[in-house]
């Protein structure tokens, strides 16, 4: 990749975001974001395809189970002059609970899920060389705040 300093450049983001509740418990989550970045002709590197993600989120007291997808769209407005290539199309399924307690006096949240749930094998267009984010993992966080 081949950085350098440009004396402007034009960049367009868009994103449209919306909540809506169902319930007092139940919600779900919608966002999608657009980017443009040009110089003259060219188009600048390390900008965003459009991404979109939703969640769905289950809420009841110290209780929230989540299930969310996210993915972008095929990157094709690219930089080569920049020494960048494409990235494929991609969307993961991650799925998470947290749980807030109190030991003690104070409060410990709890939270543990999947990332990237049916394993796919993807880059974004941000990782250098396309190197591919993590598969199928799990994982368990404990977040105190003192």
């Amino acid at each position: 990749k081949v950085y350098q300093q440009l004396p402007y450049a034009n960049i367009l983001n868009l994103s449209l975001s919306s909540t809506f509740r169902f319930t007092k418990s139940l919600q779900i989550a919608g966002k999608m974001v657009y980017r443009k970045g040009n110089y003259q002709s060219l188009n600048l590197p390390q900008i965003q395809p459009i991404s979109y993600g939703s969640t769905i989120r289950y809420q009841h007291k110290n209780f929230i189970a989540e299930c969310a997808v996210e993915g972008a769209l095929k990157h094709t407005n690219f930089s080569p002059t920049f020494g960048e290539t494409g990235t494929d199309d991609y969307t993961i399924l991650n799925l998470s609970a947290s749980k807030q307690i109190k030991i003690f006096n104070q409060t410990v949240q709890i939270k543990t899920g999947f990332e990237n749930l049916f394993d796919r094998y993807y880059s974004t267009f941000a990782d250098w060389n396309k190197i591919p984010r993590n598969g199928r993992n799990f994982f368990i966080n404990v977040v105190y705040n003192f």
